[in-house]
């Protein structure tokens, strides 16, 4: 359960890898490169999973060039889900919020990525949210 003053994080190393149309081969990208890219394609931001039912989609992006650190503010919207329910904490009524057509229930979780050191793999932290993990975010 998400409290709304405190979160568990994961560490992680993070490769870049750079994945043109035919699939063939993977190089290891800098992520300076990665940045650069991400800023000329707009489209970049949004990547539709489970039939187009979901969407990944990087919302803000904040560098900070003095400690060396990129974080994604990245949200998870899925179609799928079942509606949300709320319950009155006193009198236990139950009312019940009706997705509309083409909305999800959305999750946001926050990746931080150093980049204070030069490699081909990156120290991050990911936000522990539900749906938000790393196999979804490496697809």
């Amino acid at each position: 359960m998400l409290e709304s003053n405190e979160r568990l994080i994961r560490f992680y190393d993070v490769k870049f890898e750079a994945q043109p149309n035919n699939h063939h081969h993977k190089d290891p990208m800098p992520l300076e490169s990665f940045l650069d890219n991400f800023v000329k394609r707009k489209d970049a931001a949004v990547k539709y999973i489970n039939k187009n039912t979901a969407a990944l989609r990087i919302v803000d992006i904040h560098i900070d060039q003095e400690e060396k650190v990129l974080v994604l503010l990245i949200h998870l919207t899925d179609s799928k889900l079942t509606d949300p329910a709320f319950e009155g904490l006193i009198t236990g009524d139950v009312r019940y919020e009706k997705k509309k057509i083409g909305e999800g229930i959305a999750y946001s979780a926050h990746l931080a990525i150093s980049y204070a050191e030069k490699s081909e793999n990156y120290l991050a932290l990911l936000e522990v949210v539900p749906g938000i993990n790393t196999t979804r975010l490496s697809s």
